[in-house]
């Protein structure tokens, strides 16, 4: 449909993680590398055609990755800490903002994107500055 009519837009999921590795995550973050490369080749194929291709690249947003007690807030916390405190040191120790992302954030890169005509092959990070 979209190369009939000339025109489409396509927002893949890849991560912070797919643009700095983490140790003890190389299994994810090889994915998220993929996912980038993937929609870097797929946005030259199809550039000529009115298509866009890009990827959002979220940060530490609280889902069950970063929170509770198999997440890397729980994971990565340091002797006697709890996961909430672990996960708001994390929040001000990652990020240069200081917290977290949430995805409302997401959704308004994904609104942008929809709506770009010439963007295309990018991978933006709504990361709170981790990858600066």
């Amino acid at each position: 449909m979209m190369h009939s009519r000339r025109v489409g837009r396509i927002i893949n999921v890849a991560s912070m993680a797919g643009k700095v590795g983490f140790p003890d995550l190389s299994h994810y973050c090889a994915s998220k590398f993929a996912v980038i490369g993937f929609t870097n080749a797929v946005a030259k194929e199809v550039a000529a055609e009115g298509i866009t291709v890009n990827a959002i690249c979220p940060g530490v947003v609280g889902t069950g990755m970063w929170r509770g007690e198999s997440g890397l807030s729980a994971r990565w916390s340091q002797e006697g800490e709890s996961e909430p405190a672990a996960w708001e040191r994390l929040q001000k120790s990652l990020l240069p903002q200081g917290v977290a992302q949430t995805p409302e954030d997401m959704g308004q890169l994904v609104v942008y994107l929809a709506q770009a005509e010439h963007v295309t092959g990018q991978a933006i990070a709504v990361d709170g500055g981790f990858t600066l």
